[in-house]
């Protein structure tokens, strides 16, 4: 699977599943940045982290047409306090995706979200960036030992972890490598040209899966996207 950027951007059909993640740093200052993103309201889930929302409910404001209400986590929830502008997230569902669930793992400071879509479960996370490797591994295993009755499974974040620099380690990717998940972003995905967000995905659903990089004009990151072929109604072994 060959990531593609944005002037390579296959047309979705009427039964793939679009799923976008993106880290908007402010979800309140963004929101009509997100509202004319095309890529972003065109998609059937939107994942996004670094909202700096401080409480779990849902104003207007937040409210996108033809999406459900969103799922929020709040910033306060994170394992790291110290920064006002640290940490959140929001995903967002179609309308017609009745049947998805979103939740978080109880007890979890990690910033994430679970969403099952009949047989596929997509995650979305954030790892602050003074947060150690070895304890967000630890917190994502368990999310990953939640999870594990799927075997199709896509996990989309802002790890904060530069795979285009080899001179540091990559604990994390080294670790989700060895659960058998297949990293398909290659190419920057910030403004300091840094591969700090990625999609690791594992399963048969990698054979009718592409994905891109998005530029944006109102972040420091690119929004990332996925495509899944026929994945409205579940991927079928």
């Amino acid at each position: 699977m060959v990531p593609l950027h944005i002037d390579q951007l296959p047309t979705s059909e009427s039964d793939d599943i679009v799923i976008t993640f993106h880290n908007t740093q402010g979800l309140l200052a963004h929101i009509d940045d997100v509202c004319v993103n095309s890529n972003l309201i065109t998609s059937d889930l939107i994942c996004l982290v670094e909202t700096w929302l401080f409480r779990n409910d849902t104003p207007e404001i937040l409210c996108l047409q033809h999406f459900d209400k969103p799922f929020i986590k709040s910033a306060q929830d994170n394992i790291e306090h110290t920064s006002k502008h640290n940490g959140g997230i929001a995903v967002y569902k179609k309308n017609h995706l009745q049947y998805a669930t979103v939740e978080a793992l109880a007890g979890s400071h990690l910033d994430h979200a679970i969403i099952v879509h009949h047989n596929v479960c997509i995650i979305g996370v954030y790892k602050p960036p003074k947060m150690l490797a070895n304890l967000f591994i630890e917190q994502l295993n368990e999310i990953l030992v939640h999870i594990a009755k799927y075997d199709n499974v896509i996990i989309l974040g802002d790890f904060n972890e530069n795979l285009l620099d080899r001179t540091k380690p990559q604990k994390i990717c080294d670790y989700l490598q060895l659960q058998d998940f297949e990293q398909i972003i290659s190419q920057p995905t910030t403004e300091g040209n840094s591969l700090i967000d990625h999609i690791y995905i594992k399963g048969i659903i990698k054979q009718s899966a592409n994905a891109f990089v998005c530029p944006v004009y109102y972040s420091y990151h690119e929004v990332l996207k996925i495509i899944v072929k026929n994945g409205k109604y579940g991927i079928h072994d």
